[in-house]
């Protein structure tokens, strides 16, 4: 069976926080809007480099945008 894929839980709060669309968020980082979808679902690696456009777009570390809905289960216990 396949692993359940985990997405990053902030870069999809950061995105609906701030009223973007994953298309306007992808236009930023100049991928399509499906590989930022790939990416926020966890179902693709996300190069460093578009980590530290995450970062400087949403002012963010990059710790925080990787953190996970797995890991966000791990704090709320």
């Amino acid at each position: 069976m396949a692993k359940k894929k985990k997405p990053y839980i902030n870069l999809i709060n950061l995105r609906e926080t701030n009223n973007l669309k994953q298309k306007d968020v992808a236009d930023y980082l100049y991928v399509s809007t499906r590989a930022y979808c790939y990416y926020e679902n966890g179902e693709r690696s996300v190069p460093i480099e578009v980590w530290k456009k995450l970062s400087a777009f949403y002012d963010k570390s990059i710790d925080y945008l990787c953190e996970t809905n797995e890991d966000y289960d791990a704090k709320k216990k």
